[in-house]
């Protein structure tokens, strides 16, 4: 029973006990009911509709709903470009969408580009619910614990690196970390293989979180943990800091993202300021959510 069958099982158990799911894989396979059944359909989050993909999967554009029940809950781009060969397909089925929102400021520019319709910019789903909610519901609690918290999805930079090993000297301190593989970890002292809950407590618990990726960030400020971010090395691939560039200017923390130095720093920062700005994003997305539901009310009577 090995560390990704561990992480496996954590995920299983997270789905079982928290969020029961149908699934469908083919947009072909969906039952008619459907439309019955539910009052709207959310496309939301992440990189589901990755701007240059190869396969542009209906399921992401919810095609298989009708067009006035389709809501865009804060979706990701991923890049701040569309790749020429998926502009025509997209343009067409983004077009669609009864309400539209994202989560970069370069995704607005795009869905305006491609389909000259103006979204809102939303925050991260996951930001749209509280720190003190998040912890509450899922029993994450304050530990009397000592260690930073490396979570990286591609192997550290040499400046993560080097801020790493500066904060572990600076702190007296072990490394943990939450591997996206479970090979070239030399830069940690443990490797935890994590669901959602052990990935809260830990980002909670942490002195620190050094990390390259988004929803690290977003849960490290949600979550009022000190934190750095580090650039992505995604080689031939393009960057896609662009979501992470996105939040961390809305929050006003642009400096938390390739420090020159760390050690003295590390803890100084001012979550009150972020707290009111998640606060207003937190009401305009609920407002967003009812002019929605709104909209598809008057198109049914």
């Amino acid at each position: 029973f090995g560390p990704n069958m561990t992480r496996w099982a954590n995920f299983h158990n997270w789905n079982k006990r928290y969020i029961p799911t149908k699934n469908f894989y083919q947009c072909k396979a969906l039952p008619n009911s459907l439309n019955q059944e539910y009052d709207m359909f959310f496309a939301g989050s992440d990189q589901i509709w990755n701007s240059s993909t190869m396969y542009i999967d209906p399921m992401y554009y919810l095609r298989f709903a009708p067009a006035y029940k389709r809501v865009a809950l804060a979706p990701s781009f991923g890049r701040d470009f569309v790749a020429d060969y998926n502009v025509e397909k997209m343009s067409k089925w983004i077009g669609e969408f009864a309400s539209l929102s994202v989560r970069e400021d370069s995704g607005v520019k795009l869905i305006k580009d491609m389909t000259g319709r103006d979204a809102i910019n939303l925050v991260d789903p996951t930001l749209m619910v509280d720190g003190e909610t998040w912890k509450k519901n899922l029993g994450v609690e304050d530990k009397n614990t000592n260690y930073i918290l490396a979570y990286f999805l591609d192997k550290p930079s040499d400046s993560a690196r080097r801020a790493i090993a500066e904060l572990k000297e600076s702190l007296a301190c072990e490394v943990i970390a939450i591997p996206y593989q479970f090979d070239e970890m030399d830069y940690c002292d443990k490797v935890v293989p994590t669901g959602p809950v052990e990935f809260l407590d830990l980002i909670y618990n942490a002195k620190c979180v050094l990390t390259d990726s988004f929803h690290g960030t977003a849960f490290s400020i949600n979550l009022h943990t000190p934190f750095y971010v580090f650039a992505r090395d995604y080689g031939s691939a393009h960057s896609q800091n662009s979501r992470v560039e996105s939040i961390l200017k809305k929050m006003n923390m642009q400096d938390r993202f390739e420090p020159n130095e760390v050690s003295q720093k590390y803890s100084q920062i001012d979550f009150n300021m972020s707290e009111e700005v998640l606060k207003a994003e937190r009401t305009k997305a609920r407002d967003y959510l009812k002019a929605a539901l709104n909209d598809i009310q008057r198109h049914e009577k």
